[in-house]
C-alpha cells in the first residue's frame, strides 16, 4: 500500500467515524463500512470505545449494538 492510499484510507475512516459519532443511531451499513476500513488495532479500539460511549448514552442499548461490540472485542482478543 502506498503512502497516498494509506492517507486516503485514513481520511475515509475518519469521515465515516465522524458520521457515526454525530448520529444517535448509526446504520448497520455505516458500521459495517467502518469495520472494513479499520487499519490497525488502535483504530479498532477507538471505534469500539466510541460505540461503548454511544451505548452508554442510551437507557436500553439495542441488542444488535451489544452483540456487535461484544463480537468486535472477541476479535481483538483473538488477535492478541
Amino acid at each position: 500500500m502506498t503512502d497516498s492510499s494509506t492517507s486516503l484510507r485514513q481520511q475515509y475512516h475518519e469521515m465515516i467515524m465522524d458520521q457515526v459519532r454525530s448520529n444517535r443511531f448509526p446504520s448497520p451499513t455505516m458500521l459495517d463500512r467502518i469495520e472494513r476500513s479499520v487499519g490497525d488495532r488502535a483504530a479498532a479500539e477507538e471505534y469500539i470505545r466510541s460505540l461503548i460511549e454511544k451505548m452508554g448514552e442510551e437507557r436500553f442499548p439495542s441488542p444488535g449494538m451489544l452483540d456487535r461490540v461484544s463480537g468486535l472485542i472477541d476479535i481483538l482478543d483473538s488477535r492478541g
